[in-house]
């Protein structure tokens, strides 16, 4: 899969062969939503333009449910099982720690799972991928203020870079945290879903060793966005847009992200 969906006429054939599904009216959706006001024709539009939408926003008691769960259970630093931290945001990490993930213990949290299986979620990408989505993958991960050498920088996603986990995919992202320009925003760079380059088509994912002043040159300085937003903020983005996080220079920030895909590989993150 990862040889053949870099190359956008191979995505545009697959979705070519689902494109007779209907769209369902919002009206008819299983309830309840934790989005019941999100309108899904304009946010399926948005991503077909743009690549990503901007507004979701979690319920507060929904977003208090997943911070007393990350207070409450233990993480681990640069996803490694040996080092398991229980997460103070207000103390100061060793720099040995630029990350902490909760690898998969957060798939026993129930504000997760009713996102996870959220109806609105999923008819936004049911809708966008003009079939069922699937539910591939998430994360719910700290990233310290710290140091990073260029190589971790490419680990860790903080060069610009886009997915490869399945011929479509979206991924919804919601701040715990309240993030700024100085404790991790997400960048995009808008419309680069589409309409890339064949040589960044043929490296796929080594376009992460471009570098990053090149990218934003070739798809456009107008369209390289910062996403920045008060804990609970949330957006959707097609994958294959290239986009980055950045390191937190003040502030830990503490991301959920969940992904979803037209269809289900196993263990697509080995973090263990």
């Amino acid at each position: 899969m990862r040889k053949l969906a870099r190359f956008e006429f191979v995505r545009q054939i697959s979705r070519y062969f689902h494109s007779n599904i209907k769209t369902a009216s919002q009206n008819t959706l299983e309830s309840p939503s934790l989005f019941k006001e999100l309108n899904v024709a304009r946010v399926v539009t948005c991503l077909k333009t743009e690549g990503c939408f901007l507004g979701l926003q979690l319920p507060e008691g929904i977003l208090q449910e997943l911070l007393d769960f990350a207070a409450r259970n233990y993480c681990y630093g640069n996803r490694n099982l040996q080092h398991p931290l229980l997460v103070d945001p207000k103390k100061t990490f060793p720099r040995k720690y630029r990350l902490a993930s909760y690898l998969d213990t957060h798939l026993k949290c129930d504000a997760f799972q009713r996102l996870k299986n959220d109806p609105i979620l999923l008819e936004i990408a049911r809708q966008y991928f003009k079939k069922p989505a699937v539910y591939l993958t998430s994360e719910l991960c700290w990233s310290f203020p710290n140091q990073s050498s260029y190589s971790q920088m490419i680990q860790d996603a903080q060069v610009f870079h886009y997915d490869i986990d399945d011929y479509q995919s979206l991924k919804f992202f919601f701040y715990l945290t309240d993030v700024d320009l100085s404790s991790g925003a997400h960048i995009c760079i808008l419309k680069s879903h589409k309409n890339k380059r064949l040589w960044h088509q043929l490296i796929g994912q080594h376009t992460a060793s471009i570098p990053d002043s090149e990218l934003i040159k070739a798809y456009g300085e107008e369209n390289v966005i910062q996403i920045c937003g008060e804990k609970g903020f949330g957006f959707v983005e097609d994958t294959f847009c290239f986009h980055k996080g950045t390191m937190p220079t003040q502030k830990s920030r503490l991301l959920l992200q969940l992904e979803f895909t037209t269809n289900y590989y196993q263990e697509p993150r080995a973090y263990m």
